[in-house]
Order: structure tokens, then sequence, then C-alpha cells
């Protein structure tokens, strides 16, 4: 295992948010004050999201919590990883990885006469999103050094669209493998993060128009900014024509 990096510039989140829009990802890294506030519905969600990935550690019980208490705890963490997958843990929760900057936090680790990933989500469709996550999961972690045996998918069944908090956790999930096409999007992966890291070198805002990308595959937190921004050159165009 090598450990490349502990610091990180671009996350999982960041990285598909770059993907929808290189604009947001510059003013999520430089201007986050200025994102719009999150509505009550997109926070519910949140919270959803996290109570079935705890729901879902029951299919891999008794496994070792590396959550970190805070963000800037995670180049530790990712350490503390690597020690705890050097002596085979069977199972880890949030386990993380760095490699070139680039920080991925996965769902469940599990030893199983080779290393499986698993990826958790709270809904019954997989998403060209969450491939595009899943892709750079796994990019990440074999080129940190460790060989993945497979990497899933985790989520609902279609007989559980909503869930009560009661069901059995293997009546609730369904587990795909998605290793092949994490392999196939690998070239298309490091062509993405080097075109993130340029965008975040950039000496300025990116001159993005609204568009499509705005609400695909989710609503942007800063069309607000984009908004006033566009209201304040429109004003500006029409002051200079008047004189």
């Amino acid at each position: 295992m090598n450990i490349i990096s502990v610091i990180y510039r671009i996350s999982k989140s960041s990285y598909i948010r770059g993907k929808q829009c290189l604009k947001s990802l510059y003013l999520h890294k430089y201007f986050g004050k200025d994102r719009d506030p999150l509505p009550e519905e997109r926070r519910l969600r949140f919270k959803a999201g996290h109570e079935i990935g705890f729901k879902a550690h029951q299919l891999f019980p008794g496994g070792i919590n590396l959550a970190p208490p805070h963000a800037t705890k995670y180049g530790a963490y990712s350490k503390l990883t690597q020690e705890y997958i050097q002596k085979s843990e069977p199972v880890l929760y949030e386990p993380s990885f760095i490699y070139e900057e680039v920080l991925v936090a996965l769902d469940i680790l599990v030893f199983d006469n080779g290393w499986h990933a698993y990826e958790v989500k709270s809904s019954v469709q997989i998403s060209d999103t969450y491939l595009q996550d899943a892709a750079l999961q796994y990019h990440v972690i074999t080129a940190s050094g460790l060989r993945l045996k497979d990497f899933s998918i985790i989520h609902l069944t279609r007989h559980h669209k909503e869930i009560s908090g009661d069901e059995p956790a293997d009546e609730l999930f369904q587990i795909t493998s998605v290793k092949e096409n994490c392999i196939n999007k690998n070239e298309e992966v490091r062509s993405a993060i080097e075109e993130l890291r340029k965008i975040l070198n950039a000496p300025g805002i990116p001159k993005i128009e609204m568009g499509e990308q705005c609400k695909k595959p989710y609503d942007c937190d800063f069309m607000g900014f984009c908004k006033r921004q566009k209201a304040l050159i429109e004003a500006a165009r029409f002051k200079t024509i008047d004189m």
C-alpha cells in the first residue's frame, strides 16, 4: 500500500460538482459563503441518505468506523485506514483514501478472500452519477495500491422505495457489481481530474453561462450567485449603451 498524499483538493462531492459545472466547482472552492441556503427538502434527503447508509452496515456487522470527526482530519484517518488494511481487518466503515490530492471516503470495505468495496445509495435505480462516483472511488483506491476484487453499489430493492426503518437489511437492499464500468471509465476519470485541477488553479471565476447544467443532475446551490452576476453584467451593458 502506497501513501502518495495526505492532502486533498478534490473530494467525491466536488468531483461530481465539477463534472456538472466547472464554474460551480470554482465557486464552491473559493466563494463558499455565497452559496444559496440549503433547502429543507435537500437537508431531509441528506439525513435519509445517512440513515440508509447506517442501515447498510447491518449487511456487514461488527465493522470499525473510520469516519473522521471533522473534514480536516481526513489526512490522519486515511493513514489509519491503511493501517487497518495492512491488518486485513474484515469490515471497515467509511475508510478514506487520498491519491494525488483526490479524496474518496468509501461506505463499506470488506475483506473476504480479497477486498470488496461497497457504496450505498438511497434509491432503486443506479444513475449515471452513481457510476461516475463509483469510477472515481475505484480509481483512487486502486491507484493508492489496494487491489479490489469487486466494487459494488448497495441500493434499495424495488419493493422498498420508501422505508420505515424496521425492514431487515437483507430485504431492504440489493447489491450490484459495477467493477467493469469502473475499469472502463478509468481514463475518463483521469482526464476529468486534470480538468478540475486546471479550473481550481484558474486566476478567476470561469465564464460559463447558466443553462441545463444548473439543474442536471442536481440543482446547483450557486444559482443565486450566477443570477446576481448576470444581472450586474446586463446592467453594466445597458449603462454603456446609454452613454
